[in-house]
């Protein structure tokens, strides 16, 4: 045996051990709705939607309004830190998340659009 595939067995049972997340498991956020504005793209559970600058002087915070969860199952919340309301994705995406309200109480009059703070894979 070659000494490259005696070294690339170990390595892919290290990454599959690590648990590094493939392209197929991430989830794409845009500023504006049709998927399309400013947005970012990760496989990791996002904290605070803060921390992602497209500019300058604006973050990712509250500006959501569509997203693709790749069909990967994905949480997320109003609020920073994984609080607050949640959406459940359960692998859809959403092209359009004005007028949206699952999960939401009845006596609140917002929708997901612009509300998404953080999430996480579930």
């Amino acid at each position: 045996m070659k000494s490259y595939k005696k070294l690339a067995i170990p390595v892919i049972a290290v990454a599959l051990a690590a648990g590094i997340s493939t392209p197929g498991q991430a989830i794409h956020t845009y500023n504006h709705a049709g998927y399309w504005g400013g947005g970012f793209q990760t496989n990791d559970n996002i904290p605070t939607f803060g921390e992602f600058w497209w500019a300058p002087w604006y973050n990712h915070n509250d500006q959501t309004s569509s997203i693709d969860s790749e069909n990967q199952n994905w949480m997320v919340y109003q609020d920073s830190y994984f609080r607050g309301q949640a959406l459940d994705l359960k692998g859809r995406n959403f092209s359009n998340l004005a007028g949206y309200r699952e999960g939401l109480p009845w006596w609140w009059g917002g929708d997901w659009n612009d509300s998404i703070s953080s999430a996480k894979r579930i």
